[in-house]
C-alpha cells in the first residue's frame, strides 16, 4: 500500500519530479556529509529519515533489516526503481567493487596520459 501523504512529502522537496521519465529523482532538501537526502520527523518522537529509504517504504516495500543500493550510483536518488534492498553485507561488498573499479578506470588513465601520483 502506498504512503500517498509521504510521497507527497518527498515529491515537494525533490529537484525532478516523480513524473519524469525513468531519471532520478534528486532530493532538493538537506543533504548530508555522506551526499543522502535527509529529514527530520518529530511524530511521535524526532526520528532522522534518509529519503531513499522512506520511499522505498512509502511504495510499499518492506526495508527492514536491509540497505537499499542505489543502482544508479547516485546516493542523492531517491526514485525506487534505481534501488533495490539487499543485505548490508552485500551493499557494503558493491560498494567496495564500484569504489575498485572506480581506482582501477582512474589509474588506467593516468598511465596512458603519463600523470605521475595515480598507481
Amino acid at each position: 500500500m502506498l504512503d500517498h501523504e509521504m510521497i507527497h512529502y518527498l515529491t515537494s522537496r525533490s529537484w525532478i519530479q516523480p513524473q519524469s521519465e525513468g531519471g532520478c529523482w534528486l532530493w532538493d532538501d538537506f543533504v548530508n556529509r555522506d551526499g543522502y537526502g535527509q529529514f527530520t520527523i518529530y511524530h511521535p518522537r524526532k526520528r532522522t529519515c534518509y529519503a531513499h529509504r522512506e520511499s522505498m517504504r512509502a511504495h510499499g516495500y518492506d526495508i527492514e533489516g536491509l540497505s537499499a543500493d542505489h543502482q544508479c550510483a547516485n546516493k542523492n536518488c531517491w526514485n525506487p526503481l534505481h534501488l533495490e534492498l539487499v543485505t548490508l553485507a552485500e551493499n557494503t561488498s558493491r560498494a567496495a567493487n564500484k569504489r575498485w573499479g572506480l581506482y582501477r578506470r582512474l589509474s588506467e588513465l593516468s598511465i596512458r596520459n603519463g600523470i605521475e601520483g595515480v598507481k
